[in-house]
Order: C-alpha cells, then structure tokens, then sequence
C-alpha cells in the first residue's frame, strides 16, 4: 500500500506533540529545570499534547483497514504486532534498568512484567512506574485484536454495528462520567470501564469507518477531478482543522468543557 501524505503528516504532527508533552511533564515531574520560568512556560504551553494520542488511535484503526488480510491467521496477526513493538518496550525496560543506578527511576520488576503481559493498558494494572506510556500499545493491542477476531469470524454488516455502538457508547460515557474531559488513561469506573481503553475503542472505531471508506472509494478519490471551488474549500477545513490542532495541543494551554471537539478535528 502506498503512503497517504496527509496521514504521514498528520503522524509528524503528532509525534511532535507527544514528545514535547512528555518531556516537559516528566522532566518537571523529576524536579528537573524547576527554577526555569521558560521551561515551565513551555510545559503549561504543550500539557494539553496528550490528546494527541487519540488522533493515533484513529490513525491505527485507518491502517488496521487498509493492511486487513482474513487470510492470516489471528496468531499470525498478533506475532507481526508483538515483533513490532516487543524490541521497543524491552529496549525502554533495559534504559529504566540502567538509569535507575543513577537514582533518578525506581526499576520495578513487578510493574515490567505487566508491561511484557501487555496488562498496562487494560485496567487491571492500578499504576505503573516503568515505561508507563506502553498503556497506549497495550490498549491498541487488545482492541486490535478483538477486531481482527470479528471481521474474520463474523458477518462485516454485524461487526459495523458493533463497532458504531461500541464508538457510541465508550465516547458517551467519556464525557459523562469525566465531565466532558477524555484524558486521564489510568483511571477504571465502576471497577471495569478502564479511561485509556474505552479511548481505544473509540479512536480505532472511528478510524475503522474512516479506513473502510477510503478502501471502499480509493479509486474514485484517486481519480476524482474536483472544480477550483471545491478544492479552495477543502484546503481551509483542512487548514482550521490542522491551526485547531497545532493551538490547542502544542501553543497553548485552552480549556474546553467538552474534549469531543478534539476528536472531531482529527476526523
């Protein structure tokens, strides 16, 4: 499959954002840079960047779509993943390893052995200490792979409904029970609904439908012929979206009652 620019951009912009985000919390969490009025300007400035990682779920679910082969076999399907990501979390757990000599990390065995389980992310972990930003991995994995289940074993027509109420509920219950905010990954309600989870079912379900219609019309987009009106159009929802994004998660620090309107920018 060849590369969508627009995602492939849409992906710089996003790692831009987590990285600046988590670099500026962790290193004020550690006590690092603490008396630099400009680095805690910047970290007030980029805290909002974590949302970023839902526009990743939607992204993974478009690609879920597009690479989906039934051919393979749901193992096959998990080893590929596990292949991916398994020298990435263990290269994290020997860094954790080695910097915890120097005082600054507490290793804790118990913690990576929940992250090698891929348990991080699913609410059955209350906290964890070492490579803690593996939730998003684990949560992706697990929604994933219960989606590759469904389209293999059931009737396409069921899994979209499924997969609509499923995007429905979670976002539903999102804002209600949090007030209108999405964020905080850790925290389970009623002792199941795990936050950092049902944000994974939305953002991949929503990226399942949006895969799904690109695979269904990538011929007609390819060779669609749009008048200078349209494409004038496009370009500024394509531009106000891309400002709201870069504004609200990199530049500033803006509180909105209801977190929706980020998910809704980055479909």
């Amino acid at each position: 499959m060849s590369k969508i620019r627009n995602i492939e951009f849409l992906r710089l912009i996003g790692c831009i954002v987590i990285i600046c985000f988590h670099l500026f919390k962790n290193s004020r969490l550690h006590g690092l840079f603490a008396d630099i009025n400009l680095y805690d300007h910047l970290f007030k400035m980029t805290c909002n960047g974590q949302k970023a990682v839902d526009l990743f779920f939607i992204l993974s679910g478009v690609f879920f779509v597009l690479t989906f082969k039934s051919s393979i076999s749901l193992w096959t399907f998990l080893k590929k993943k596990l292949v991916r990501l398994y020298p990435v979390l263990i290269f994290c757990m020997l860094l954790y390893f080695v910097f915890s000599f120097t005082g600054l990390v507490k290793f804790t065995l118990y913690d990576n052995i929940l992250n090698l389980l891929c348990l991080n992310g699913t609410g059955m972990v209350l906290e964890v200490k070492n490579v803690g930003q593996f939730w998003y991995v684990s949560s992706m994995l697990w929604v994933l792979t219960l989606l590759f289940y469904l389209l293999k074993n059931v009737d396409k027509k069921y899994v979209d409904l499924f997969v609509a109420l499923s995007v429905f509920t979670v976002y539903t219950f999102l804002i209600q029970a949090k007030g209108g905010k999405i964020n905080n990954h850790e925290q389970t309600f009623y002792y199941i609904f795990n936050v950092g989870m049902m944000r994974a079912i939305g953002g991949i379900g929503l990226g399942y439908f949006i895969g799904d219609w690109y695979k269904r019309n990538v011929d007609k987009i390819q060779n669609c012929i749009i008048s200078l009106k349209s494409k004038i159009l496009l370009t500024i929802c394509e531009f106000v979206c891309l400002y709201f994004i870069i504004n609200n998660l990199l530049l500033h620090k803006l509180c909105f009652k209801n977190h929706m309107i980020f998910i809704v920018a980055f479909v």
